[in-house]
């Protein structure tokens, strides 16, 4: 995005191909690191950076889609993906410096495992959050499984 300007970079952002692309590439940085390192029973590591991030993109959605539809909601979704971010903090660096090939160290993984429970927990009330408020966004951003969860709810 270099030689965008501040208006042109948040068009970008806002179309969902720079936070697309910005997902899959820490996505993939993530599961790689998981599968090197045998992290939390490989795939549960793997299932929860999966699931927070569909909710953090489903709840970035739900933030544009309501700030001018329902500008009272957004207070409450901001607080939301501000604790989404901190419950998930351990497994977003390690997806940014696995999309690095950098090296994950022990600490970090087990700050990572310790996380995990948190970030999961978190990440099904920010789908719930989104569900509620804006069930067209979940409905394109919620995987299935998550659906059925939340709508049953």
């Amino acid at each position: 995005m270099s030689g965008m300007g501040q208006d042109d970079a948040r068009r970008h952002l806002h179309s969902g191909k720079g936070i697309r692309r910005v997902r899959s590439r820490l996505q993939a940085g993530l599961v790689a690191m998981i599968l090197a390192t045998g992290l939390a029973g490989c795939m549960q590591g793997e299932e929860v950076f999966l699931r927070q991030n569909q909710a953090s993109t489903a709840l970035a959605y739900t933030i544009m889609d309501l700030e001018t539809t329902q500008p009272e909601s957004v207070d409450e979704l901001y607080d939301a993906e501000q604790e989404l971010a901190r419950a998930c903090a351990p497994l977003q660096k390690a997806g940014v410096l696995g999309m690095r090939q950098e090296e994950i160290s022990l600490g970090l993984r087990l700050e990572i495992f310790d996380a995990l429970d948190d970030c999961a927990a978190v990440s099904h009330e920010v789908e719930s959050l989104v569900w509620q408020l804006d069930p067209e966004i979940a409905r394109t951003y919620l995987d299935v499984s998550v659906l059925a969860e939340v709508s049953a709810e």
